[in-house]
């Protein structure tokens, strides 16, 4: 999906970055998150079907992000369904064994170069 001007500019921000080393990596991606009350209120004010556009929202995400590490071995997206934005405060435990992974598939040995 091409993006627009009027995509947040943290994709734009990212876009323009030299791309990563080859190093392992993991993106951890929440999706398919419930709608706050707040949101919805605020949707129904704006005239904004919330649910689809979240949902085109999340695809955009995913696609990005995927095409951010297709050329790093090791790397991997995990999806998590009805998580929240903070994964780490809601799943701590699954962050660890993400970065326990990540560092076990070469991570220690690349973070090791890049500091030397």
């Amino acid at each position: 999906m091409k993006l627009s001007g009027s995509t947040p500019s943290f994709f734009h921000e990212y876009q323009n970055l030299a791309p990563l080393p080859d190093i392992p990596v993991a993106v951890l991606i929440a999706y398919n998150r419930r709608i706050e009350k707040f949101e919805e209120e605020t949707s129904i004010r704006w005239g904004i079907k919330l649910r689809p556009w979240m949902d085109a929202f999340d695809n955009v995400r995913i696609e990005n992000y995927s095409g951010m590490i297709q050329k790093n071995r090791n790397s991997f997206v995990l999806l998590l369904p009805e998580y929240s934005h903070g994964i780490h405060n809601q799943d701590p435990e699954l962050v660890a064994a993400m970065i326990g992974r990540v560092l076990r598939n070469g991570g220690i040995e690349e973070l090791r170069k890049l500091s030397n």
